[in-house]
């Protein structure tokens, strides 16, 4: 079992979401109509992606001034970031072990892209506050100006002489050496919050970038894929893995897949992955389908991924055959228990479900927009009314096709 992760996120004025809070797993697939708020969901994880890469609100929201950053920012922008005609926002993450759970919050006001305030708490019978920042008018030289103010654990106040579009808990990690920082029950929380937090990737594998050639780069695959060659070319040199990506590939391919080699460029230091068929035809990234492309960009993803990394994807089915889903899922469950890594991911396929262990089924995640109700509503199938019963019975996919999901979450 994953000893540490996203545990859960809860969302007020955020997008569709008037208010909701979403439990997570290990495995955990998010379904739902169209336009229910799943995607949603998705961009409130990139935004915290985003604030734990050190980028200002508007940046996360916008993406960068500078080209050279490959960061997209969320879709919509900043005009289309809050819930009808609501100013205020705020993401509350629960992160942590079996020991001790944190619970970083921040409330934003959209007009102006500032965090208006920021709390790091220990959850537990206490909820000790560790981290409180506000915004403050405060008087320097006989200036007055608006500084932030940061309070921690033991009664430490600190001013900090900047603007407020950047997250106190990231900027303090970061920084550490830079800041007096006295509390250890409060160093302890930011530096757990910004690692499980920095460790949050969310993908969109585009076919044509991963049929690019990829410069000869370490690290984690990249959000759309552009350096797939070399991050599976990084997992080949160790056998084990190598042998790994061998078996899922030849599961999912025919004919079969039985070596995975590259093509160098040495002059231009780029690299493209081949994958070896049985009678010795060599099929290089810029002729493999997109489905295949996908399924090893998902691999190279989860082998690559740290431990303690929360991994997202959106419509994780798409280019797979129906009868392929399941190796899909089967990786999935197995990394995720196996490497200590969480997946997050939506779905419109009720082959997916099927296709889940009963642990893994229950920590779905559905979503609707209940016309009595104002935005998007959530909950893990787990705890609807008589889902088990129902579920064994009828089977998840009827469950699923027949909208009765979505019924049982907005009665």
């Amino acid at each position: 079992m994953m000893a540490v992760m996203l545990a859960q996120l809860d969302l007020e004025g955020w997008k569709s979401f008037e208010r909701a809070s979403v439990p997570l797993g290990p495995l955990t697939l998010l379904v739902g109509a169209n336009a229910s708020g799943k995607s949603n969901f998705v961009d409130a994880l990139r935004f915290l992606e985003g604030l734990a890469k050190g980028l200002e609100v508007r940046e996360c929201v916008e993406g960068p001034s500078n080209s050279s950053d490959d960061w997209e920012g969320v879709r919509g922008g900043l005009s289309e970031l809050a819930f009808r005609d609501t100013d205020q926002l705020m993401l509350s993450a629960v992160i942590g072990d079996v020991g001790t759970k944190y619970r970083h919050s921040l409330w934003v006001a959209v007009s102006d892209a500032q965090i208006t305030r920021e709390t790091l708490t220990c959850e537990g019978e206490t909820d000790a506050v560790l981290l409180e920042a506000t915004p403050e008018t405060h008087t320097v030289d006989g200036a007055t100006r608006k500084l932030r103010q940061t309070r921690l654990a033991g009664g430490q106040t600190l001013w900090a002489n900047r603007d407020t579009t950047v997250s106190t808990v990231h900027e303090f990690a970061r920084f550490l050496q830079s800041f007096d920082l006295k509390s250890p029950e409060a160093m302890k929380g930011i530096e757990g919050v910004h690692t499980l937090q920095s460790r949050l990737r969310c993908y969109d594998p585009q076919p044509d970038a991963l049929r690019d050639l990829s410069g000869l780069t370490t690290g984690p695959l990249e959000r759309k894929g552009w350096n797939l060659s070399a991050v599976l070319r990084e997992l080949c040199n160790d056998a084990e893995r190598k042998q790994t990506l061998v078996d899922w590939v030849s599961e999912l391919c025919a004919p079969r897949v039985v070596d995975l080699d590259f093509i160098e460029v040495k002059e231009l230091r780029n690299v493209m992955v081949v994958l070896v068929e049985e009678d010795g035809t060599r099929v290089p990234a810029r002729a493999m389908s997109d489905g295949t492309l996908r399924f090893l960009a998902i691999l190279a993803a989860v082998l690559s991924a740290e431990p303690g990394s929360t991994l997202v994807f959106e419509e994780i089915e798409t280019g797979l055959h129906p009868t392929r889903l399941h190796l899909l899922l089967e990786l999935l469950e197995r990394q995720t228990k196996a490497r200590g890594i969480q997946v997050i991911a939506t779905t419109h396929s009720p082959t997916a479900l099927r296709e889940l262990s009963r642990e893994a089924l229950a920590d779905v995640v559905v979503f609707a927009r209940n016309p009595d109700a104002r935005g998007t509503v959530a909950s893990r199938l787990g705890n609807l009314p008589r889902f088990e019963e129902l579920a064994k019975s009828r089977g998840v996919e009827h469950l699923f096709t027949t909208g009765w999901l979505e019924r049982a979450l907005s009665s």
